[in-house]
């Protein structure tokens, strides 16, 4: 049993009782007029496509007011699942909160934590008192504490490889404590030099509560405001905006200033 919420749980499919009522999340049909259903069972795969189909199906379920879940002991039940994972818990526990402010907030702190233990298990960088291999190497202009250097854009177009100019060492960066805010561009880059030497790199396509709750719009945002503190991104995200995408993302309206 996992507790989304204060009352609200998710059961695994062999801890479900038979007098739970429940319905396939497959067989609901947006069409029809239901405006309650119960306990909703869930067949999760190791298909990461499947699994944002599910949850983006859920949030639909959420922005029509539909109603789901099924009391059973004080509680109301609102997942069956035959198949689960830390992230996808992290997405059904999402969904439970409605202010969008602390919705958000949840989700970036998730994804920072999941991109966190990545990092820590491959360790590309290797880093050694601050100075990471390309530092080591001499394969930057610096010589130490990696690609945390904040940048001017030289071009109108964001190329965060090739066309970016250092100026200075990132304000969030202290020399005891390293990085002392939580940015989730800067823990999905990485350098060229560690993409073409490991073979690593964050796909964000394979990071569930990032494809799943935000549009393109904000997916800019997430990946290109490097050097920023967590809270202005997340305010950021709130950001109302019917500019279309293409001029959007052209006049770089996502980026923080």
């Amino acid at each position: 049993m996992e507790y989304l919420s204060d009352n609200v749980v998710a059961l695994l499919e062999q801890e479900c009782h038979q007098t739970i009522e429940n319905i396939e999340l497959n067989s609901i049909n947006f069409k029809s007029k239901v405006s309650k259903y119960p306990a909703i069972k869930i067949c999760f795969r190791k298909d990461i496509k499947y699994n944002i189909y599910c949850i983006k199906k859920l949030i639909k379920l959420n922005q029509n007011n539909i109603e789901f879940g099924t009391n059973y002991k004080g509680l109301t039940v609102k997942y069956i699942l035959s198949n689960t994972n830390l992230e996808i818990i992290s997405a059904l526990k999402a969904l439970e909160i409605k202010n969008k402010k602390e919705q958000y907030t949840f989700i970036y702190n998730n994804l920072c934590q999941q991109l966190d233990d990545i990092w820590s298990e491959k360790n590309p960088c290797n880093f050694c008192n601050n100075i990471c291999i390309v530092n080591r190497e001499r394969l930057a202009s610096f010589t130490e504490n990696g690609c945390c250097y904040s940048f001017n854009y030289s071009k109108g177009f964001v190329n965060l490889v090739d066309d970016t100019t250092p100026v200075k060492t990132c304000k969030y960066i202290e020399p005891q404590k390293g990085c002392t805010t939580k940015n989730l561009p800067c823990k999905i880059f990485a350098c060229k030099f560690v993409t073409k030497k490991f073979n690593f790199k964050i796909n964000t396509k394979n990071l569930l509560l990032f494809e799943a709750f935000f549009n393109s719009k904000q997916k800019l945002i997430l990946k290109y405001n490097f050097f920023k503190s967590d809270t202005e991104i997340i305010e950021k995200l709130l950001e109302k905006n019917n500019m279309p995408y293409l001029i959007y993302r052209l006049r770089m309206k996502f980026i923080i200033v």
